[in-house]
């Protein structure tokens, strides 16, 4: 779903299938090119990017998340044998957010969230259990 910077979106997550487990946000970053200076995005892009995420379940907010607590909770609780591929993940790359960058191509950024169901299989959300579709907006 393409959208604009600084707009809400919404997605309503149909009731296909058995369980609801890992859930990102894509996003596709623009190309940027750099006209007399060099160019950059900021660290942790992917989490900057959000104002906020919640999960709504029959109408009523279940789960809400912030952009920086979101940053800080990778922080606290990722492997350090996981932080290059989540960076990449998130666009903490040397490409994107390099000093002295002239031009950035077009990027797909894939950001976990992190609601209960997200943490573990055993937290799975169920299908059964739901009446309806459930929105998520960021």
């Amino acid at each position: 779903m393409a959208t604009d910077f600084g707009k809400k979106v919404s997605c309503t997550i149909s009731r296909n299938g058995d369980l609801i487990h890992k859930t990102y946000l894509e996003v596709t970053l623009p190309e940027i090119t750099a006209t007399g200076g060099s160019v950059a995005w900021v660290k942790d892009i992917g989490h900057q990017l959000i104002d906020n995420v919640n999960l709504e379940i029959g109408g009523q907010e279940i789960d809400k998340h912030y952009g920086d607590w979101m940053n800080i909770w990778q922080d606290l609780t990722l492997a350090p044998g996981l932080k290059p591929g989540f960076n990449t993940m998130i666009g903490n790359t040397p490409a994107l957010t390099g000093p002295n960058l002239t031009d950035i191509p077009s990027t797909e950024l894939y950001i976990p969230l992190q609601f209960w169901f997200c943490r573990n299989a055993g937290l799975a959300l169920q299908q059964q259990t739901r009446n309806s579709a459930v929105p998520i907006c960021a």
